[in-house]
């Protein structure tokens, strides 16, 4: 049976310290830049190097996370800190970036990377590709089950870290632009503001209307009963999820979650008892799902009431006066335990700081107790009451916090003899690393009692605050010798620093390559006006207007959509997500947004990438090239001066002009998500119910923005589109000058005569003629303004 890994979240040295001590196998932490949490403390290049030496003395291994998209202008410092982090023996980084992740393994052979889970690893073929590349672990897309990621470990030999436990993302990873063009601040960059934490309402065209609710905030992940699916789908690591999490919340949670994998790797089984599930409820949920990965359905996924902290249940309100109310308990209660009065409005938080009790002040009290609090506003009879922290169960970790515990085991061989320096050899057992150390004086003849092995054992196993305990001794020595105790405490003493120096530096050849080159000749050279239609109305519209490249991205009507393949060229569009690849589609060319897709047909068609590979820097344009696409479409999230910049050093890296397409129209896909927020507000519960095509539905936010769903449903995958239109009709002139040549239109949920409409009006800008194109509700999305 192989050893499960507890990947533990790390925002803070407080944290790093709750998570080693609470048993972690692994952590996970970030610097101050490239990480996706920037709003959690993280750590200076000095407190990283603090943490990892801590780590790796307490045999944890540590991992940095360098997972968001990188601009041209960050390559030079974030190589640098990818650098540092080498040479300050990281046991591995983090990545999203494909033009980063190239270039780490190139530049650094020995470095070892994790694919992030924003690049959406979901299928073997696309764990097989990165390990052609060099990629050690996966971190697979929460929205894969046991099973699926049991195929994939069963054919690829590779690690896959999968989420355990925490909150979720409701958007399949990487493909989520939610938070970036509502607020700016990118989910891709660390800095998602989680828009789907707020309340909605879904209408439709027909009249149907929601209550508001908070129909895109997930409940979180727990698979603590899952510990032997864990095992049998061959997972390597478990990863909890909170970096941004308290210190308390880090160590029981990866406690909790240690011991029960202790547990079955002892028995085969575990005995899950109800005081763990509250132990880590209280500590956060919103709820609990044991998601995706046990193939929950959607409808199971989300807590439409609350997007918070649910807490457990303390009780419920049975009476109210003023500025007093009386609960009865479900549960113990103590002076300073947090608690919630739920409320339809607004609900009530606050630490208990008196409880009366058959009209006495008590520190305590007990289940079905009937007390009495201080609360400064008036609450509802029946109203629920959460206990949201407890006061004891703080004190309790907190107090294992402060205790020692020594983790590394060592082996001692001590020589002393009559006339001669003594010596101390000691061995890690854990890593077998060695240090010799001699004394410096002589050992003398014992004018009465000489030194016995037992008093040197003794004085040998003082390790202080070391991690180091003694596990097993050998002493050769004369009788009656004698040492002074001062200096058997210096050969210790020594002894210990200098293999404590041994296991942090991990002294090895370190290889440090140049930046890769790159080969890349662009034959294409005309300029081209590419559609993208989601239906035959549309498809038949462009065809009308002449346009020649035409991608089709329904898959369900792809069979009708080639009868057209005569009067242009249809490229289909294959799925965001395949979980497996069933051969429906067989064309020359394909639009992909994944990379499996890339690595099952590149050998034998044309593959154009879409903006959803997330193409932001010249090395993930050039890496990509190199594998073999004929064409990439540029992110979304690019500035026109960071398209300027790229393409320029592209052309100064490639000596050629990238073959790369920019959308210019079109409602862009915010989300795309397996949580079906029609499904959830109309209450059907039913996968496949095909609501999505009997009518159109959208989400309106609390500004009264309407955000159209558009739904696939062969899979029940939505894409939630934003409520503007990308308009770049007037950049076309400027992107031309900049070195793009294919502009794409985004038709979604456009009628006929609009279609054509706004295709004559782009064909005439293309061509440099004048144009008149009117269009309410549109956006220049971040071409104007460059996110964080």
């Amino acid at each position: 049976m192989s050893r499960i890994e507890i990947l533990a979240p790390v925002g803070s040295m407080e944290s790093l310290i709750a998570a080693i001590k609470g048993g972690a196998n692994a952590i996970y932490l970030a610097g101050k830049s490239f990480g996706a949490r920037a709003s959690s403390s993280n750590f200076t290049n000095e407190e990283l190097v603090e943490a990892i030496k801590y780590a790796h003395l307490n045999n944890v291994k540590v991992y940095v996370t360098v997972n968001i998209l990188i601009f041209s202008d960050e390559i030079d410092d974030v190589l640098t800190f990818v650098k540092f982090l080498y040479e300050n023996n990281v046991d591995g980084i983090i990545v999203q970036d494909f033009g980063l992740l190239y270039l780490v393994r190139k530049m650094y052979p020995s470095l070892k990377v994790v694919a992030s889970t924003q690049m959406n690893v979901h299928n073997a073929q696309h764990a097989k590709l990165l390990k052609s590349l060099g990629v050690e672990r996966i971190v697979v897309a929460r929205e894969i089950s046991y099973s699926q990621i049991k195929r994939i470990k069963d054919e690829v030999d590779i690690e896959v870290e999968a989420f355990g436990h925490g909150a979720l993302c409701v958007s399949f990873s990487g493909n989520c632009l939610m938070s970036s063009f509502i607020g700016g601040r990118s989910g891709n960059r660390g800095r998602c503001a989680q828009p789907c934490r707020l309340p909605y309402t879904l209408e439709s065209n027909k009249g149907f209307k929601s209550e508001n609710r908070y129909w895109m905030s997930p409940k979180d992940l727990m698979t603590i009963k899952d510990i032997d699916k864990i095992f049998e789908s061959k997972i390597d690591s478990i990863k909890i999820e909170g970096r941004l999490k308290n210190k308390e919340y880090v160590y029981m949670t990866t406690n909790i979650y240690q011991e029960k994998i202790k547990e079955y790797e002892k028995h085969y089984k575990i005995k899950l008892n109800e005081d763990d599930i509250k132990t880590l409820s209280v500590l956060f949920n919103r709820g609990w799902t044991p998601g995706y990965i046990n193939e929950v359905k959607s409808y199971d996924l989300i807590n439409e009431i609350r997007p918070n902290h649910q807490g457990i249940n303390l009780g419920e309100v049975i009476s109210y006066s003023v500025g007093k109310a009386k609960i009865k308990l479900k549960d113990n209660l103590v002076i300073n335990d947090g608690i919630r009065i739920l409320d339809e409005d607004e609900d009530i938080g606050f630490i208990v700081t008196r409880i009366i009790k058959d009209g006495r002040s008590v520190n305590k009290a007990s289940i079905n107790d009937i007390v009495e609090l201080d609360v400064n506003k008036e609450v509802k009879v029946g109203s629920p009451v959460l206990k949201t922290t407890d006061y004891l169960l703080q004190n309790e970790i907190e107090q294992k916090l402060n205790e020692f515990k020594k983790v590394r085991p060592i082996s001692i061989k001590f020589n002393a003899f009559i006339n001669e320096y003594p010596s101390l050899t000691i061995i890690d057992q854990i890593t077998n690393l060695k240090v010799s150390v001699k004394g410096v004086e002589r050992a003398e003849v014992a004018t009465s009692r000489g030194l016995s092995k037992e008093r040197i054992s003794e004085q040998l196993s003082k390790m202080g605050s070391s991690p180091f305990y003694l596990n097993d001794v050998n002493i050769d020595m004369d009788e009656q010798l004698y040492l002074k105790i001062a200096s058997l405490n210096k050969l210790r003493n020594e002894a210990i620093e200098k293999l404590t120096n041994l296991i942090i530096k991990k002294e090895e050849e370190k290889i440090i390559n140049p930046k890769p080159t790159f080969n890349y000749l662009n034959n294409e050279d005309d300029v081209n006006l590419f559609v993208k239609v989601h239906n035959l109305n549309q498809l038949k519209a462009a065809i009308l207007e002449g346009i020649s490249h035409i991608y089709y991205d329904d898959l369900l009507t792809l069979n009708e959509a080639l009868k057209y393949k005569d009067k242009a060229n249809i490229i289909p569009v294959l799925n965001r997500v395949n979980y497996e690849f069933k051969d429906e589609v067989n064309e020359d060319t394909y639009l992909i947004n994944e990379l499996g897709s890339f690595n099952k047909y590149h050998n034998s068609k044309t593959l154009i990438g879409d903006t959803y590979l997330n193409v932001t820097n010249e090395y993930t344009l050039a890496s990509l090239f190199e594998l073999g696409f004929k064409r990439l479409t540029l992110s979304g999230e690019l500035s026109n001066t960071q398209i300027e910049g790229m393409l320029t050093n592209f052309k100064k890296l490639t000596k050629s002009d990238a073959n790369v397409e920019v959308i210019v129209y079109g409602r862009l896909d915010l989300m795309y998500t397996r949580n079906c927020p029609i499904t959830n507000a109309t209450s059907v519960k039913k996968e496949k119910c095909g609501l999505c095509l009997k009518d159109d539905y959208k989400l309106i936010d609390r500004k009264g923005y309407a955000f159209p769903i558009v739904g696939n449903v062969s899979n029940c995958h939505v894409r939630i589109l934003n409520s503007k239109r990308l308009n770049l009709i007037n950049q076309i002139d400027e992107l031309k000058s900049y070195g793009v040549k294919s502009f794409r239109l985004e038709f979604t949920i456009e009628k006929e005569d609009e279609v054509r409409t706004i295709i004559q009006e782009f064909k005439k800008a293309v061509n440099r003629e004048n144009h008149n194109l009117k269009l309410n509700g549109v956006t220049y999305g971040h071409y104007f303004k460059k996110i964080d």
